[in-house]
């Protein structure tokens, strides 16, 4: 319960424009970020930058943000981080596509 209230209350004053980053620029900007580390396989710097993210992020963005950690995870060749977050994704209830399972397999394949 207390997680449930926890993320609505981030959730209600944390959409961009009205975000701790202070604009949706500042939004983009960070996410650009993430998808830079995520393409070098920096996994531990993209889940430095994913906490403030999230809570940023409108609901229909979370299944881009969280395959952002998957690719971050895949180009690491890091299965394991992989099926974690894929984890955290679908207990957040965050929607899953196609992508989502085109990186873990991408994951598993450079392991």
């Amino acid at each position: 319960y207390r997680s449930v209230r926890l993320f609505t209350r981030n959730f209600l004053y944390s959409r961009p424009g009205c975000s701790r980053f202070g604009s949706s620029s500042q939004w983009v900007n960070k996410l650009t970020e993430l998808n830079e580390r995520a393409e070098l396989g920096d996994v531990s710097r993209a889940e430095a930058l994913f906490p403030d993210l999230l809570v940023s992020t409108p609901d229909h963005k979370r299944t881009m943000l969280f395959n952002t950690m998957l690719k971050s995870c895949a180009n690491a060749g890091d299965v394991i981080k992989a099926k974690e977050w894929y984890t955290r994704m679908t207990q957040a209830n965050v929607r899953v596509n196609g992508k989502t399972f085109g990186k873990l397999t991408e994951a598993a394949a450079k392991r």
